[in-house]
């Protein structure tokens, strides 16, 4: 069982300012609890931060959750509630232009994809009895994708391997759903062997969660990358606990990630 005692301690204090209907856990705290789901040891990366992704109407409404508690740190979104470090992401109508958050200052964020995640998440309860939005794992996977291509030129390789661990867990127990997907949107000679195969449906679930318009920004981003990047992504694609794949696996897996988003988003299209 997946110990989310400081989830329930972030979120009981967050619920005493905004409705938790608003509130999703996303981050390290949203795959821990898709982890325990898929396996029975936590991730090796496990972390007791807790980023939270706010569905808010305006600044205002954004900043008075905000000033309720300690910064955490010089970054705008941070706070700290207790002894917990907390991210707090706002994202909804004060998208501007719809992707981007703009503080007053001029400090943009990424938050591409949260809202789709939000309007499809999954319900999760807490050990403490809380309901709570989680992004399902495809939407995770989204989530994860746009956080790689944020973060990577700063050095920070950490989405790599929730992406990794992402397509592990799409591995052996959905084989049946994997190829049933596949033949969606191609013949069955054209199988994959069966890492590029999670990895393309994988691609294939997060158009879908994400629907064409959103799906085709997240494609059209990847599609600007320079090989240096997509070789860097498929280089961090390892995670400690998982079958470990040789580079070139890796690199297949990569592609076949981005061959099924476009599919997907083809499949949308038509």
């Amino acid at each position: 069982m997946h110990n989310d005692e400081h989830i329930c301690t972030v979120l009981e204090q967050v619920g005493e300012f905004i409705s938790l209907d608003s509130v999703m856990v996303v981050g390290a705290a949203c795959r821990d609890i898709h982890q325990s789901s898929f396996r029975n040891a936590e991730p090796a990366r496990a972390t007791g931060d807790v980023d939270l992704g706010l569905a808010v109407e305006d600044w205002g409404a954004f900043l008075a959750l905000r000033s309720a508690f300690s910064p955490h740190s010089s970054a705008w979104q941070e706070v700290k509630i207790g002894d917990i470090a907390v991210d707090l992401v706002p994202f909804g109508p004060l998208e501007t232009p719809p992707g981007t958050v703009v503080t007053d200052d001029g400090i943009q964020m990424n938050v591409a994809g949260f809202q789709e995640a939000f309007d499809n998440a999954d319900l999760h309860t807490l050990s403490n009895g809380m309901q709570i939005k989680i992004p399902t794992v495809p939407g995770l996977a989204a989530l994860k994708l746009h956080a790689w291509l944020d973060r990577y030129l700063k050095g920070n390789y950490k989405d790599a391997y929730d992406l990794a661990l992402i397509m592990a867990w799409y591995g052996e127990p959905q084989a049946e759903r994997l190829f049933d997907r596949f033949l969606e949107y191609r013949e069955p000679e054209e199988i994959f062997p069966d890492d590029q195969l999670a990895a393309f449906v994988l691609g294939a679930d997060v158009a879908v969660e994400l629907g064409v318009e959103a799906a085709s920004i997240l494609h059209e981003r990847f599609e600007r990358e320079p090989e240096n990047g997509i070789e860097l992504l498929a280089k961090e694609l390892t995670c400690r606990g998982e079958h470990s794949l040789p580079k070139d696996r890796r690199r297949a897996q990569v592609d076949s990630l981005l061959d099924g988003l476009n599919e997907g988003i083809r499949g949308m299209s038509i």
